[in-house]
């Protein structure tokens, strides 16, 4: 059975707000945060300081991950240089050439 065409299906474009070095950052914080919470304010015992610590690290991770800041976004501020906007827009145009 042919398949149908159902077009170019287009995602919106997210608005990144994170360059390469801050995404660097904000991994190893996140990771340095999670160990400081699990192993030196004794995450494992269930001590409130420590499961708070590694609460927290999550925000710097999946910023880390996703980049977009929601506090960068509020204030205004980007991070991103113009080598990570050629970088972006290479691998979306390499993207979508594997994918048509």
């Amino acid at each position: 059975m042919p398949q149908k065409d159902t077009g170019d299906i287009k995602t919106p474009a997210r608005k990144y707000n994170v360059g390469r070095a801050d995404r660097t950052i904000r991994g190893l914080a996140g990771v340095s945060m999670t160990f400081i919470g699990l192993f030196v304010l004794d995450g494992f015992s269930l001590n409130p300081v420590g499961l708070v610590v590694m609460a927290l690290s999550l925000y710097p991770m999946i910023t880390s991950q996703m980049a977009v800041c929601p506090v960068y976004k509020l204030l205004g501020v980007s991070t991103r240089t113009a080598e990570d906007i050629v970088k972006e827009s290479e691998y979306e145009e390499n993207y979508e050439q594997d994918f048509r």
